[in-house]
């Protein structure tokens, strides 16, 4: 069902999300679901443990997984969508989300990590 999307080489002008574009769809879809589930189990094992900024980051890579699972199926689907496909825009919907959260995972584990790394430094 889910078949690895051909890889293109990136544009001169790409920027940070072209390269992880490009990253998530040179993948194969069992490499996306060990990343998404993987990371998942990872990111609960570090909240558990009180290390903000390290379950951060794996939900990051989780939500990375993920967003390349959703994006290979919004891919195929628009090849054989039709208009008004409920469930080609869910699945457009659940793209988004994966990589807002992403994005948020990120900054969450930068700014958490710093805060972590500075909180005793004294000037």
């Amino acid at each position: 069902m889910l078949e690895s999307v051909k890889r293109h080489d990136l544009r001169e002008d790409a920027n940070f999300f072209d390269t992880f574009v490009e990253q998530a769809r040179g993948r194969t879809p069992s490499q996306l679901v060990a990343t998404a589930v993987g990371a998942a189990i990872s990111a609960t094992f570090f909240f558990q443990h009180s290390s903000v900024w390290l379950g951060s980051a794996f939900v990051a890579m989780s939500g990375y997984g993920a967003w390349g699972l959703a994006d290979r199926l919004v891919l195929q689907r628009q090849n054989a969508a039709q208009e008004g496909d409920v469930v080609a825009r869910m699945l457009a919907t659940a793209r988004g989300i994966a990589g807002l959260t992403t994005v948020i995972a990120v900054f969450t584990s930068a700014a958490t990590f710093m805060g972590a790394a500075l909180g005793g430094w004294i000037h």
